[in-house]
């Protein structure tokens, strides 16, 4: 691992951002030399990926203007970083050698560091690849903000798909240019640190191991692998979801930001299920079978990639990350591409146990998870990349580190008899001599919270309490065992309406106790239950004041704003809530219902002001109205793409289609224009949705409202004939539960 990750991340976020400024002032220098930079700044040598940037800017620069450099020989110029910095410079040659190794055109001209690309400044080269070139750059027109730009020299699906994943670890998408001359695509994304998880990888006795630690949250090295692997799996979860597949996990495409979360990068190989390239790129080692087989001719369709191509591949990054080497040696691979694809073909095929290995390192749990991802056939490995993301958070509780010691020790136990004993012994010893108390007894409210034994959990909670007082994460479980509680279907509702009213006083207490999002938030959800929504808004603006900000508690602020009759503040909430996550449903609802509301409010202000002759105030609200409906249909497009479906958000949609309607006879047709008759197609079809998922047919009955003329529709009249099966279609939500928000902050107490 690098010294990176012993020091905090703000000291190295500065040395790089010194480095920029060191190569913007030298873009002009021939001469660059980064011995000398680094004589004259002995402080950046405390940094590896610092010094491997301004060695490799040396390299580009001689190599440039025309020298030849052995790498090898340049590589030991720099003995600290010697072996990521020469596996750099052979990527760099092997693509200068192979200009069209993964279909670049030959002799592209790339603008070099110091060149002004439609309105960015490229700073210095941070990366490259076959078909592009990534620089950090300043924006000029935002006041120079650094920001990363990634140059490619052909049309680019990637920021397309990155522009539909909205993720907390994955590496989003400011902007997208096309520039014609030359043709490039310019893709620009914030610039949050350059060190990725390869950093983490050295050759040799010197590589990674359980025993190592890292200044980053006090984890062990192997606890903050797995806990990354976990983040990793989230965000190839939140993709699989939607279609689509990286097709390039490994290391060097985990960044790690300065705030410590892993964000996944470059989709540029990624697939849709719904769109199959018949081009597979890819990175040799990391590659699945199913991908292998079509490079080696074995296949002639894609259709074999899907979302566990992307599990092997995450299994191989894991299982270099936690033992040091690649699962297969790839040292004497043929240097066509096609034949080594058939070598590590025949490798993958023969039986490995890499559970065993796994078990050196990480909790047997997870050592089967990886090692499942590793299966040759696609059917063995695991269901889904939230199933291995379940796993490896596993195995970072408590009493699983406490079964890991025993496992780790286990030659130690040689009986049956014995190993019982040790371990009630051992687990006795640590929970009385080594964990405090009050983290007993809070660790036991946190199994009985996850077992949904809220009563226990509470008094569990109370009894750490008793022991310190000044337990911030007790005290706000505590109040929400009650509130959890309260949601139970079999609870009356006397005692439901007692069990939120005791959550509210804990969380006030906690509230004027802890200056935190959490406690914020908490009250804020226990006064939104409780149908206070006016107070509950004040308290959701306080948690996003004091940094707690995610989809759930924009949705709440949205919709408490709305019952405050602040129709505008809540649009903009409420939108902010779909763009941290597209498929929120109580979003979706409650911004439908609210545009609908906007729409009929300034159709009716626009026939008052004509009825009153005042044509420029009418033809302002007709605007209005005119606006918020195109919003409310692009939204409808949006929701069906991501919201899990239900019969009130397709009712919704049908409510905006019915004032579509209206609005095409409002602007002069008579009926049957194109525009109407597209808008009752989608108003008739989105009826047959909700019906279909148990809305009841005569709430059909209702459109007529908003748009008369549906009664002469025979299709319409039949659906609301529907002969529909028993039951009843469930009511979204309209405040979003932030409970599992708040339990992931809440959940690790430090020793």
């Amino acid at each position: 691992m690098t010294a990176d990750l012993a020091v905090p991340a703000r000291q190295s976020a500065a040395a790089k951002a010194m480095v920029s400024e060191i190569i913007a002032d030298h873009r002009s220098d021939a001469s660059f030399d980064a011995t000398s930079i680094l004589d004259k700044h002995p402080e950046l040598q405390e940094f590896p990926s610092v010094v491997v940037d301004l060695a490799y800017e040396e390299f580009c620069r001689r190599v440039d203007n025309g020298e030849w450099i052995e790498p090898d020989e340049f590589a030991r110029r720099f003995p600290a970083v010697a072996a990521p910095l020469l596996k750099l410079l052979e990527v760099h040659a092997f693509l200068d050698e192979n200009p069209d190794a993964f279909g670049t055109a030959t002799g592209f001209d790339w603008p070099k560091a110091g060149a002004e690309v439609a309105g960015f400044r490229l700073v210095r080269e941070i990366g490259r690849g076959g078909f592009s070139r990534v620089f950090l750059a300043q924006e000029k027109a935002l006041g120079n903000r650094q920001v990363v730009l990634k140059i490619c020299n052909q049309a680019n699906e990637e920021a397309a798909r990155l522009g539909q994943l909205n993720h907390p670890h994955i590496v989003p998408v400011h902007s997208v240019q096309f520039d014609t001359l030359p043709p490039f695509t310019l893709i620009c994304m914030p610039f949050v640190g350059t060190t990725t998880m390869a950093d983490l990888i050295r050759d040799g006795d010197d590589g990674p191991g359980p025993s190592k630690s890292i200044d980053w949250g006090r984890e062990t090295y192997v606890d903050f692998i797995v806990r990354k692997g976990a983040e990793l799996c989230d965000a190839l979860n939140y993709a699989h979801r939607r279609n689509v597949y990286h097709c390039d996990v490994k290391p060097s495409n985990v960044l790690l930001a300065t705030d410590g979360r892993a964000l996944l990068l470059d989709f540029n190989l990624a697939m849709q299920h719904d769109h199959r390239s018949q081009v597979v790129g890819g990175t040799l080692p990391y590659m699945a079978p199913e991908q292998l087989q079509f490079l080696a001719a074995h296949a002639r369709s894609t259709s074999a990639i899907d979302h566990r191509t992307d599990l092997y591949a995450f299994g191989v990054t894991m299982f270099q990350l936690l033992t040091g080497r690649l699962p297969y040696p790839t040292e004497h691979l043929d240097q066509n591409r096609s034949e080594a694809a058939h070598q590590l073909l025949d490798l993958q095929r023969a039986s490995h146990d890499w559970r065993k290995e796994l078990e050196q390192v990480v909790s047997p749990p997870v050592a089967r998870s990886i090692a499942a991802c590793l299966a040759f056939d696609p059917q063995d490995r695991p269901d889904s990349a939230a199933v291995v993301a379940q796993e490896l958070r596993r195995h970072l509780t408590m009493v699983a580190r406490s079964g890991r010691w025993i496992h780790a020790h286990r030659a130690l136990l040689s009986s049956a008899a014995v190993i019982l004993l040790m371990v009630a012994s051992i687990f006795g010893v640590w929970l009385n001599s080594q964990v405090p108390a009050f983290l007993r007894h809070y660790q036991m409210g946190m199994v009985a919270l996850q077992q949904g034994d809220f009563a226990q959990a509470n008094q569990s909670f109370r009894n750490a309490l008793d022991r310190q007082q000044d337990f911030r994460e007790a005290l706000l479980l505590q109040g929400w065992s009650d509130l959890l509680a309260s949601r139970e279907p079999e609870i009356d509702l006397e005692t439901a309406n007692a069990l939120r009213d005791s959550a509210y006083r804990i969380f006030f207490r906690a509230c004027n106790q802890y200056k935190c999002g959490e406690s914020a938030a908490s009250l804020a959800q226990s006064l939104a239950e409780m149908g206070q929504l006016k107070d509950a808004g004040h308290h959701y603006e306080e948690a996003v004041k004091r940094g707690l900000w995610n989809a759930a508690i924009a949705n709440n602020l949205g919709f408490c704003l709305i019952r405050s009759e602040q129709e505008e503040a809540a649009l903009g909430f409420l939108n902010a809530a779909i763009g941290l996550d597209p498929s929120i449903q109580v979003a979706h609802g409650s911004l439908l219902r609210l545009r609908r509301i906007l729409v009929q409010d300034a159709t009716a202000s626009a026939r008052q002001a004509n009825r009153r002759g005042m044509r420029t105030v009418a033809m302002k609200h007709e605007s209005s109205a005119a606006k918020h409906l195109q919003e409310a249909l692009d939204q409808i497009q949006l929701m069906r793409q991501f919201a899990p479906p239900s019969a009130e958000l397709e009712w919704a949609a049908a409510n905006i289609f019915a004032l579509a309607i209206s609005a095409e006879r409002s602007n002069g047709t008579n009926g049957g224009g194109d525009g109407e008759c597209e808008w009752q197609e989608q108003l008739l079809a989105a009826c047959e949705m909700a019906i279909n998922m148990n809305l009841p047919p005569e709430q059909l009955e209702e459109l007529l409202v908003l748009a008369p003329r549906l009664r002469d529709l025979e299709p319409f009249q039949r659906l609301r004939q529907t002969i529909q099966t028993p039951g009843e279609a469930p009511p979204l939500e309209r405040i979003a539960d932030i409970f599992p928000e708040v339990y992931g902050r809440l959940a690790i107490v430090e020793h």
